[in-house]
């Protein structure tokens, strides 16, 4: 009789392979335990890409799973069955067929047999086509056939299971997309800090890291952006401190900028500081609520098309025609310049409102010039063409 304790150590295990995919073995081996089983594989089926496969498994060969996966998924009557289940739906190789049809199916008299598994019993713990996660669980004809017994403690510990991979899920996707973002600000040639909702710091870009490095008149002590000198500490906190409360949206601070004097020959740094909306970066595993931009006129040009670029997400298209608006440009002027038809400017244009949130050329060129991008453009006398 499984006890208690085992149930719960079992569940225990299956909670910490959500978060770490690589325990799913051991928690697979302590559901086995539970159930009187010898082996079980999670499956996922995705006919957009494959007919199914075992992502995790236990008590099979590595090469039998391999082989499983190549091609016995395919003609594995209880796989078949158990992709017409809804959710929580659950079949038995038992109640599927009389042992005698069982025993002559080629499924087990290549996999089954030789490794002594006998009774197979297939779990839906999620159909949304096309993508189904199922489990399977095997154990060998002395154990018996799956029971009312085995089928309730099933019930019992499948919603745990379920959870657990769409908890994982969301983590693994969560994850690539905050690699992805990380890559991308990693890209930018202007230094990235990121701030939360708290006004610490949770994210430094390369080129960021190399500024901080290579100056001793800016740097992120205490988990603070702060200046060295107390003449740029406390515009540069009060900038970061009013962006934050913006992006917590409790606040109306546009950002700006500020200028952190070096030591001669090296010119000052320009730190331009900006809130970030509701929906932030917070796929990097963080809400990001403010971002400064550090540039460093020594390392190369300051570019505001790059900082819109940053700032909004706009293809360089795109950070080009708004630089060129905010210079007070109309849109027959910058088909002359670009020589490109307006039909295609006003293309760019729909995207350029629909990733700043504008909704008139005059609300964007105000945006613009209130904003981080308005400081920059400004102190170089003009926005870079």
């Amino acid at each position: 009789m499984t006890s208690a304790r085992e149930v719960l150590a079992a569940v225990g295990a299956v909670h910490e392979a959500a978060l770490e995919p690589a325990g799913w073995p051991v928690a697979l081996g302590a559901l086995c335990s539970v159930l009187r089983s010898t082996a079980m594989n999670l499956v996922v089926v995705d006919d957009r890409a494959f007919p199914g496969a075992a992502v995790a498994h236990h008590g099979f060969d590595p090469e039998l799973v391999r082989l499983y996966n190549e091609y016995y998924v395919r003609v594995d009557p209880v796989h078949q069955a158990g992709r017409r289940l809804d959710t929580g739906g659950v079949v038995c190789s038992n109640q599927l067929m009389p042992d005698s049809h069982w025993e002559a199916t080629e499924l087990y008299a290549d996999m089954c047999r030789p490794y002594d598994i006998f009774y197979l019993l297939g779990g839906a713990l999620e159909v949304r086509p096309p993508r189904i996660v199922g489990l399977g669980i095997l154990r060998p004809r002395s154990a018996g056939p799956f029971d009312d017994h085995d089928l309730e403690l099933y019930h019992l510990l499948m919603p745990h299971v379920a959870t657990a991979c769409r908890v994982q899920s969301e983590l693994l996707r969560a994850r690539g997309l905050a690699a992805g973002l990380a890559s991308t600000l990693d890209q930018l040639a202007v230094g990235a800090v990121l701030l939360d909702d708290r006004d610490r710091v949770v994210h430094v870009n390369r080129a960021a890291e190399s500024i901080l490095a290579a100056s001793s008149a800016l740097q992120v002590a205490g988990g603070e952006l702060t200046a060295v000198s107390a003449a740029a500490a406390a515009p540069l906190r009060r900038l970061l401190g009013e962006a934050v409360m913006t992006g917590r949206g409790i606040g109306l601070s546009p950002g700006g900028a500020v200028r952190i004097a070096r030591a001669e020959p090296a010119q000052p740094l320009t730190v331009l500081v900006s809130p970030l909306a509701a929906s932030g970066l917070s796929a990097l595993g963080y809400r990001a609520a403010a971002v400064a931009f550090i540039f460093d006129p020594d390392s190369g040009p300051r570019d505001p098309g790059e900082l819109l670029r940053a700032l909004y997400g706009l293809t360089a298209a795109e950070a080009r025609l708004a630089s060129l608006l905010a210079e007070g440009a109309s849109l027959a002027e910058i088909a002359d310049c670009l020589e490109v038809s307006q039909t295609t400017l006003k293309t760019h244009l729909r995207a350029v409102f629909a990733k700043t949130g504008a909704r008139r050329q005059a609300e964007l060129v105000t945006l613009l010039l209130r904003g981080p991008y308005g400081a920059l453009a400004g102190s170089n006398g003009n926005p870079a063409h």
